[in-house]
């Protein structure tokens, strides 16, 4: 159970630290918008809460 979260804790550090040099450099919100978009359809959240469950 713990390692489940470890790797969601990683996972939600890195796409964090991703959205703030991608802040830097477009900083047109429409454009960060959809690129946490695009980050959370490749993560598959969903998939990580129903394994962690």
């Amino acid at each position: 159970m713990s390692r489940i979260l470890d790797k969601m804790m990683i996972i939600m550090v890195e796409g964090l630290v991703s959205a703030l040099i991608l802040y830097f450099f477009a900083k047109n919100f429409s454009q960060i918008i959809q690129i946490l978009k695009e980050l959370f359809s490749r993560i598959n959240l969903s998939k990580i809460v129903l394994r962690g469950k």
